[in-house]
């Protein structure tokens, strides 16, 4: 009997570990100009928290942000549907952080547009920051976490 259990415990072991995954958001990403220069985040993903919507885009690995540049961009009254939303006071915004030492740059005028929230959130935003840096361009598709 014993003979036959641990084989096959090992095997139920080796096939439970082979279908449980982490998460990876290889396949997302980012893209933009900032001020003329090409931005290509190759990871890209989104975490929604009561009606606050955060996309992070850039070369990182997995959710673990450490890694410059990071765009990061934020709606706080999201809904869960598709649309147009705009930068603002109290709406969200755009911000560029260039490394983990400096300012970040943070928008003072713009959008974002959600064109499809299934299987992943994408669309493409623009934005204008408080020391004139310009975003143009931009499109996201991110895994939502």
């Amino acid at each position: 009997m014993n003979k036959i259990v641990l084989p096959l415990m090992l095997m139920m072991g080796f096939f439970l570990m082979l279908s449980c995954s982490k998460s990876s958001t290889s396949g997302y990403s980012m893209s933009a100009i900032v001020n003329g220069a090409a931005f290509s985040g190759s990871n890209c993903y989104a975490q929604k928290s009561g009606t606050t919507l955060t996309i992070n885009g850039g070369n990182f690995s997995g959710t673990v942000l450490n890694v410059y540049p990071i765009i990061t961009l934020t709606v706080y009254n999201y809904n869960g549907a598709t649309g147009t939303y705009t930068f603002g006071a109290n709406l969200g915004g755009g911000v560029l952080d260039s490394s983990a030492t400096s300012n970040a740059i943070v928008s003072k005028s713009g959008s974002l547009t959600i064109t499809s929230v299934s299987p992943s959130i994408a669309g493409t935003f623009t934005f204008t920051a408080n020391d004139g840096t310009t975003l143009t361009n931009g499109t996201f598709n991110a895994l939502l976490n």
